[in-house]
């Protein structure tokens, strides 16, 4: 992650041991202004980078709390810190339960994320099941927009995951979708 990100806007890291986090951050997140989604998201991504995925979940868990309250929208950024935060604690549950959502918010908003169609996927073939594996990342590759470059570095690894089914079984990729493997692949290496 770029550091700087935290170096601006007056925000500036702290270090927060446990017993500071509970009795003196906490409560300030636990108030139910604390909706500003561009001061949450700084925290949690901190927090993130900073090896604190387990208190970035608690927050992600009270800004939740706080939108439900107020009928907010609980919109895809949430989820994408979500995913990060419970890849980074190895909380599987929790790893398929958010790359579920951002799967079907994907299928209905084809410019969403999609870090949950590789995290599933990767879960997948650690079990054994290329075929699913396969189907649920050429699902998203079919939405690459050649010349995107929010989505590079998940599409990167999208077609990483697909060349390594391909490599193990050809036949789960039909030919029409190599060639796409492989125009994403030259378009992914123009963006380096």
């Amino acid at each position: 992650m770029n550091e700087s990100y935290f170096l601006h806007d007056g925000f500036f890291p702290l270090r927060w041991d446990a017993e500071d986090w509970k009795n003196e951050v906490l409560p300030v997140l636990s108030q139910p202004w604390a909706l500003d989604w561009s001061i949450m998201e700084k925290y949690i991504l901190y927090l993130i980078y900073n090896g604190q995925p387990k208190q970035a979940l608690d927050v992600i868990d009270l800004y939740e709390s706080h939108l439900s309250e107020e009928h907010g929208y609980h919109h895809q950024g949430i989820l994408d810190l979500k995913l990060a935060a419970a890849v980074y604690t190895k909380d599987q549950d929790r790893v398929l339960s958010v790359s579920d959502k951002l799967i079907g918010i994907a299928e209905n908003m084809p410019s969403a994320s999609y870090w949950g169609h590789y995290f599933k996927a990767r879960h997948l073939m650690a079990n054994g099941n290329l075929l699913s594996a396969s189907e649920i990342l050429l699902s998203a590759l079919k939405n690459i927009r050649l010349g995107a470059h929010s989505r590079s570095t998940c599409f990167r690894n999208i077609v990483g995951a697909l060349n390594e089914i391909y490599l193990m079984d050809p036949s789960l990729i039909a030919p029409e979708n190599v060639r796409l493997m492989e125009v994403a692949q030259v378009d992914l290496a123009l963006k380096r």
